[in-house]
Parts: C-alpha cells; sequence; structure tokens
C-alpha cells in the first residue's frame, strides 16, 4: 500500500514523475500507473490502488480536466475524504471541472504547499478514534512531557548542591537523585563495558530527560521529520565543525605565544563564546521566530553552565590545583559548553517546532528556580516567621 496516489492525464507524464521523485525523496512510498506490471488489468489496479492510498494528489492541467479518467478519481477520492488537488500555474479556476474548482488548489511548482498538504493528510487518523483513547494519548504525552521537565529540573539543581547551602529534606531529595541517576548510568553502560566518570552523570541524565521532553513536544505538535531535515542538520553541522576546528586553531596559536596565563583564559573564553554565538546569529537570521529563539538561547546557555562549567570549576577550585591545572579545567568546562549548546540549538532549527520547545524549555527553567526559592525559605526558616506570635 503506497502513502500517496497521484492522478495525472498521460500528456502530463513528466509533470508526475518530477513530482513523485520529490515526494519519495521527502520518505513518502508513491504509486502512480507507471507502476503497472505486464499483464495485469490497469483499471482493476488503479482502482485498487486509489482505495488504498492514504492521500490522491490529482493534477489540474489543461490536459487532465478533458480527462474523464482523471475526473473519476478525483471524485472517488474527494468522496473518502483524502483528495489534495494542484494545478499548472496558468490553469484559471474556471477551467477546473465542479465541484473542484470551489477547492483550495496549489501549484504545481510549490513544492513546499503541497508537501505541506501531504503531512496534514497524512497525519489524520485512519479511523476516527474513540474520545477515550483520545484523551489517554493526550494524557500519555504530557505524563511523557512532564517527566521531562521535573527530571530535568531536578537535575539542574541537584548540579548546585556543592555550592548552596540545602534544607535537610531537599539534601535527601538532591543526594538519592543523584545516587540513583549515578548508579542507573553505571548499570547501564556497564553493560557495554564503558566507565562513566560521576561529573558526566548529571549532563547525561539532563539529556535524557531532554530527551523525553522533546518526544512528548514533537507528538503533541504533529511534526513530520523528512529527509531535507538530516540533509539541513548535515550542512550546519559540517558549518559548525569548521568553525570549531578553526577556532581550536587560534587557541593552539595563542597557548604557544608568550602572553601570561590569565590573557590566554580570556582568549579561550572569548573564542568559545563566538563558537556558541555564531549558530544562535545566524539562525536569528535566517528564522522567523526571533523573540522565540533568543529565549531558546539563553535557555540552553544557562543550562550548560549549570552542567559543565560549575561542575568543573567547583572540582578544580576544591582541588586546589596549580595554574595549569586551573586553566585546563577552564578550557574543558568552557568549550563543552559552548559545544553542546549549539549543538541543540542546530537540532532543534532543523528538526523541531521552537515555540514549543522553547516554552517547555522554560517551564525547566521555573522548575529550578521553584526548587531553589523552596529550599531557600526553609534554610532560612521562613514559615516559622510566618507562625502567629504566642499568647504572652
Amino acid at each position: 500500500m503506497a502513502d500517496i496516489f497521484i492522478s495525472y492525464s498521460k500528456q502530463d507524464q513528466d509533470e508526475a514523475h518530477l513530482l513523485a521523485t520529490f515526494l519519495e525523496v521527502e520518505g513518502y512510498s508513491v504509486w502512480w500507473d507507471t507502476s503497472l506490471l505486464s499483464g495485469e488489468s490497469f483499471r482493476k489496479v488503479i482502482m485498487t490502488e486509489l482505495g488504498r492510498a492514504r492521500a490522491v494528489i490529482v493534477i489540474w492541467t489543461e490536459h487532465s480536466i478533458h480527462s474523464d479518467w482523471v475526473q473519476s478519481e478525483a471524485g472517488r477520492a474527494h468522496a473518502d475524504r483524502k483528495l489534495i488537488p494542484v494545478k499548472a500555474k496558468g490553469l484559471a479556476y474556471k477551467d477546473i471541472p465542479p465541484p473542484f474548482d470551489n477547492m483550495h488548489i496549489e501549484n504545481l511548482n510549490e513544492r513546499d504547499k503541497i508537501l505541506g498538504a501531504v503531512v496534514a493528510q497524512l497525519a489524520k487518523p485512519e479511523v476516527e478514534p474513540s474520545a477515550l483513547w483520545t484523551a489517554t494519548r493526550t494524557l500519555r504525552l504530557q505524563l511523557l512531557t512532564w517527566a521531562g521537565i521535573v527530571g530535568g529540573s531536578l537535575t539542574l539543581f541537584s548540579n548546585l548542591r556543592g555550592l548552596i547551602g540545602l534544607a535537610d529534606w531537599m539534601r535527601w531529595i538532591i543526594e538519592h537523585w543523584h545516587e540513583w541517576s549515578r548508579i542507573f548510568w553505571t548499570t547501564l553502560f556497564g553493560w557495554l563495558g564503558i566507565h562513566i566518570p560521576p561529573i558526566a552523570v548529571p549532563s547525561l541524565s539532563f539529556v535524557l530527560f531532554l530527551s523525553l521532553l522533546v518526544t512528548g513536544t514533537v507528538l503533541r505538535s504533529g511534526v513530520h521529520i523528512s529527509s531535507r531535515n538530516f540533509i539541513d542538520f548535515a550542512k550546519w553541522i559540517a558549518a559548525f565543525i569548521g568553525l570549531v576546528l578553526a577556532v581550536f586553531g587560534l587557541i593552539m596559536a595563542v597557548s604557544f605565544t608568550g602572553y601570561d596565563q590569565y590573557t590566554q583564559d580570556m582568549v579561550i573564553i572569548m573564542l568559545s563564546f563566538v563558537i556558541y554565538l555564531s549558530p544562535t546569529v545566524a539562525i536569528l537570521i535566517l528564522r522567523p521566530e526571533r523573540w522565540q529563539w533568543v529565549l531558546l538561547s539563553l535557555l540552553l546557555a544557562g543550562f550548560w553552565i549549570v552542567l559543565l562549567v560549575v561542575p568543573v570549576m567547583t572540582l578544580a577550585n576544591g582541588a586546589q590545583t596549580d595554574a595549569t591545572s586551573m586553566s585546563l579545567a577552564i578550557f574543558v568546562s568552557v568549550m563543552l559548553a559552548g559545544l553542546f549548546g549549539p549543538i541543540a540549538q542546530i537540532i532543534v532549527a532543523t528538526f523541531l517546532p521552537v515555540r514549543p520547545t522553547a516554552q517547555r524549555l522554560l517551564f525547566v527553567a521555573l522548575g529550578f528556580l521553584l526548587l531553589a526559592a523552596l529550599n531557600w525559605i526553609s534554610v532560612l526558616g521562613v514559615p516559622h516567621w510566618l507562625e502567629p506570635p504566642k499568647p504572652g
């Protein structure tokens, strides 16, 4: 069974072939009558494939508007509510046979709009789901999304356990959360014979919960991921790798100069900001959702600082290391933050809906701030202050 059936006039075979090739590159299976095998009863096969297809594209041209076969196939698809009409650019609506002339029809050369119509049509369920199934599906996706939000918030806050004072109840939660995370990742990678350093556990956990959040967001938004997304992603990553290699070369050149250690550290930090901000600036220029991208970039920057920079710097300070080790710690932490942030942005830019993703990440940040506020209230004993005074 093919995803898409294409109905056309024989005189328009070249246009049908180009459209079929485009849709197949996008990952869809397409049937049109060149798929007929020799000796088959062509009308029976055509009607069978027409009934099985989930979407039917009818190409209206100056030739097909006079074809009884095309009009018949369009009528069958329209009755089944799976018709996607397209037309030659110069064809007027009044020339299209009724009742199809009253429908919205995309031009044949507007491939992106045709792809959008195909995505919308294929997203429709073949059988109308029951209200119970719809409600439980929504609940499952909500649980998936909120598991990512709560888990991400706890993972971020647990990374500050060595920097701030914790209330007794919060310390119990954070210590057990960190221990459960360590056991999970150690066991998982232990089966593969891979040793996971403790400092990597929060980052792995956060990526896992971020994946849950993103999965729930994508499934709820109905986004279709095609081969074009992967091609765009490969282009972005190739450009980013080139930038990273160039910056790394500059850092190596600076390290062999006669500058003092402080100057070298500042150069490393500045070049790392170049790595981080370059994809952000490029995406802001190319994409229309500018305010959402600014919010998303700031959130990702804050997340990676908490996950990578803070633990490495804390470890370096706690170990009372020399200047060289401290410089290495700065280099590792800042470079990791500079790499993971842009890669996350590229993933969102090429695969995910921007506005819902930014909203979900904002919930993660708010959850982090809520935990910090509750801990602060408990440490300062604010609930005790709110108790009414005892009678003298």
